[in-house]
C-alpha cells in the first residue's frame, strides 16, 4: 500500500480535497523508491545477511569447543545455553558481540568454567557495544588489570574545585573519544565489571604523563584562562588545572566474566 492510499484508508479528508495532493504524491514517489520496488530485493539481501551472521555464529561456536581438551567436556548447563541461544540473534551482527556469546555458550560446556560462569552473563553481554568489549579487553590486558584514568578539575584559590572532564581513558589505542570513551567507563561500572577509584593510582608517573597532552587537558587550560579573566563573586580566583589521578579496576566478577566471554 503506497502513502496516499494509507491517507485515505485513515479518513483523512485533506486528501480527497485535494489540499496535499502534490506533497503526497512526491511523498510517495520516495516511499515507492525506498520501499517499492526495492523491498523484495532488500528483505533477500536481509535475508542473506541473516544466514551469514547466523553461519558465522556457528562458525564461532564450534572453534571455541573445540578449543576445550575434550576430558573438559560436559553437558551445557541449560540456564546458560538456552538464554543465550536466545539472546543472541539480535546480537549476531556484531562481531565482538557475537564473540562472546559464542564463547559464554562454550564455557557452559567446559567443567573448569563451573566456578567462574554466570547466567547473569547473557544479560551484561546484551548491554554491551563493541566498544565496551574493547575497554574492558585494555583493562585486563593492563598491569594487574588496572588501567590509568583521570580528572580534570578547575581548582580555584579557595581551594574548591570544578569538575571539568572525568573518566578519562588514554588505555585504548583504537579509540581516543573521550565523549564515547567516559560514558562507557561508567557503564561498565554500573555492570560491575569495574571500579574506578581516584583515592588511590599507579606509583610509576609514567604511566600517566600523556594525560598532559590531551585535547581535554588543552581545553581545560582555555577554561582556566577565560575565568582569570571573569570577575568571580567572593573574590573567588581561578588558581590551576588539577590532573586527578586514578585507576579504572576489574572486579572479581569482571576478571570471571572476561575469562569465560572474551
Amino acid at each position: 500500500m503506497d502513502i496516499q492510499n494509507m491517507l485515505m484508508c485513515g479518513g483523512s479528508a485533506l486528501v480527497g480535497a485535494g489540499i496535499l495532493k502534490g506533497p503526497v504524491e512526491t511523498l510517495n514517489e520516495f516511499w515507492y523508491i525506498h520501499f517499492g520496488k526495492n523491498i523484495h530485493q532488500e528483505a533477500e539481501i536481509l535475508k542473506a545477511k541473516a544466514e551469514k551472521n547466523k553461519q558465522l555464529f556457528g562458525e564461532n561456536i564450534i572453534t571455541e569447543v573445540k578449543n576445550i581438551p575434550e576430558e573438559n567436556l560436559k553437558e551445557p548447563k541449560t540456564n546458560i545455553i538456552g538464554p543465550a541461544m536466545e539472546a543472541s540473534k539480535y546480537y549476531v551482527e556484531e562481531p565482538e558481540l557475537r564473540s562472546m556469546f559464542a564463547k559464554l555458550i562454550a564455557s557452559s560446556m567446559d567443567k573448569t568454567k563451573d566456578a567462574i560462569i554466570h547466567s547473569s552473563y547473557v544479560e551484561i553481554i546484551k548491554q554491551m557495544s563493541p566498544l565496551y568489549a574493547n575497554n574492558l579487553i585494555c583493562i585486563y590486558n593492563s598491569h594487574r588489570n588496572q588501567a590509568p584514568i583521570c580528572k580534570y578539575n578547575l581548582m580555584f584559590t579557595n581551594h574548591t574545585n570544578l569538575n571539568l572532564y572525568t573518566n578519562i581513558f588514554l588505555s585504548n589505542p583504537s579509540c581516543s573519544d573521550q565523549n564515547s570513551l567516559s560514558p562507557s567507563l561508567s557503564n561498565l561500572e554500573r555492570l560491575g565489571l569495574i571500579k574506578m577509584d581516584y583515592s588511590q593510582w599507579i606509583s610509576n608517573e609514567e604511566y600517566y604523563k600523556d594525560f598532559y597532552n590531551t585535547k581535554e587537558y588543552f581545553e581545560s587550560e582555555r577554561t582556566l584562562e577565560d575565568y582569570k579573566k571573569t570577575n568571580l563573586p567572593n573574590d573567588l580566583v581561578a588558581d590551576k588545572i588539577d590532573t586527578q589521578k586514578g585507576i579504572a579496576d576489574l572486579t572479581p566478577f569482571g576478571k570471571n566474566f572476561v575469562r569465560t566471554c572474551m
